[in-house]
């Protein structure tokens, strides 16, 4: 109902914007990193992700013996676990410095056209990426998304820290 609902969601949450929102800092740094994760440059690549090592180790081996996009989509069409990359023949979408997996933009952007990464470990999956190009940074003026990246940077460490408070309680 709309009082449970009130009562065990909007409440909690409103009280835990109220004890966290006084702490939360956007800093100078935080600015830049969202900038460049926003409009910054952006690695064009193909990936495929595998559950297994050993299976990983296979197909970086028939990638390399084979070097072009065209049988690197189609060893992510047939071996890739992730299902978008999968269908799109192993095109993901362009990956942005900050995005969240530093461990993926480090190896990324170490790429030039044409080459392909080594075995990128993540969590349970491993990723290997055939890089395509860049893409251009977006052109625009810093100070004028500066208040909207701002208040995006704001929210989502408020919720990182809304977060870390729940736990503690």
């Amino acid at each position: 109902t709309v009082d449970l609902y009130v009562r065990d969601a909007v409440w909690p949450s409103v009280a835990l914007k109220k004890l966290v929102g006084d702490s939360i800092q956007v800093s100078e740094e935080d600015l830049q990193r969202g900038f460049e994760s926003n409009y910054g440059e952006r690695v064009e690549a193909l990936a495929v992700v595998l559950s297994d090592h050993r299976q990983a180790q296979k197909v970086w081996d028939m990638a390399r013996n084979n070097p072009t996009d065209a049988f690197f989509g189609e060893l992510a069409q047939q071996y890739s676990v992730e299902p978008s990359s999968r269908s799109n023949g192993g095109r993901v979408p362009p990956i942005p410095r900050h995005g969240g997996s530093p461990r993926v933009e480090e190896e990324a952007f170490k790429l030039q056209p044409g080459e392909l990464s080594g075995i990128i470990a993540v969590e349970e999956q491993f990723i290997i990426l055939r890089c395509l190009g860049r893409t251009k940074p977006v052109q625009v003026n810093a100070e004028e998304v500066r208040a909207g990246l701002e208040k995006d940077i704001r929210e989502k460490k408020l919720r990182v820290q809304m977060t870390r408070i729940f736990d503690d309680l």
